[in-house]
C-alpha cells in the first residue's frame, strides 16, 4: 500500500515568536516538512511492485507534488493574504529555503514553493526597451522573436519565480539528514 499523506506529510509549523495580540504578525516562522508521497525505496522493504508507480524507486510521485503544492497554497493564504507576513512576490530577503540534497525532498520543496508563489507572481521586465537585452547572446531559432512574444514582459514565461533551494552535501547535513 502506498504511503498516505498522513504518514508522509509531517508538517510542523513553528512560530519562533508567535502572535501575542490578534492584530500582530509573527516575527519569524520556521517550517519543517517531510517529503510528499513517494514510490517505494526498494522491493526489499515494500510489498509493492514498482510498476504501480509512474516514477523510479524512492522518487516523489505526482500525488506527493500535489500534496506540497496544496501546503504552499495554504501557507500563501495564511502568511501572504491573511497576515501580510510574507510579500506577495518571492523575495530572497524574506524567504530562505533549505532542503536535504535528495531529489524527492528538492521536488517537494519546489512544489510547495509553487503553491506559495504561484505562476503570475514572478518578476516582470519593467522597461520595454530592455526586453531585447533579455535575449541571450547566442543564435536562437527565429532570433528569439517567438520566445520574446510568448513571455511578453514576464521575466520567465507565465511569470513564475525561480526560487533558490539551498542544500549542503548529504554527508555534511547534520540538520536535515534522516536519522
Amino acid at each position: 500500500m502506498r504511503y498516505s499523506s498522513k504518514l508522509l506529510i509531517a508538517t510542523v509549523l513553528v512560530l519562533a515568536i508567535s502572535q501575542t495580540l490578534a492584530n500582530k504578525k509573527p516575527l519569524m516562522s520556521m517550517e519543517f516538512c517531510r517529503h510528499g508521497d513517494r514510490a517505494p525505496l526498494s522491493y526489499l522493504f515494500e510489498n509493492q511492485a514498482l510498476n504501480n508507480y509512474t516514477v523510479s524507486f524512492g522518487q516523489l510521485t505526482p500525488n506527493g507534488m500535489r500534496q506540497h503544492y496544496l501546503i504552499g497554497d495554504e501557507l500563501r493564504r495564511q502568511y501572504v493574504e491573511e497576515l501580510g507576513f510574507l510579500p506577495p512576490t518571492f523575495s530572497n530577503e524574506d524567504v530562505y529555503i533549505r532542503s536535504s540534497d535528495v531529489n524527492r525532498t528538492l521536488e517537494s520543496a519546489t512544489s510547495q514553493l509553487f503553491g506559495l508563489y504561484p505562476a503570475g507572481t514572478g518578476p516582470h521586465i519593467h522597461n520595454p526597451q530592455s526586453v531585447d537585452i533579455a535575449i541571450p547572446p547566442m543564435k536562437l531559432a527565429d532570433n528569439g522573436i517567438s520566445a520574446k512574444n510568448a513571455a511578453g514582459m514576464d521575466a520567465v514565461f507565465g511569470a513564475i519565480s525561480p526560487m533558490p533551494i539551498n542544500t549542503i552535501p548529504f554527508a555534511d547535513d547534520l540538520l536535515l539528514a534522516a536519522w
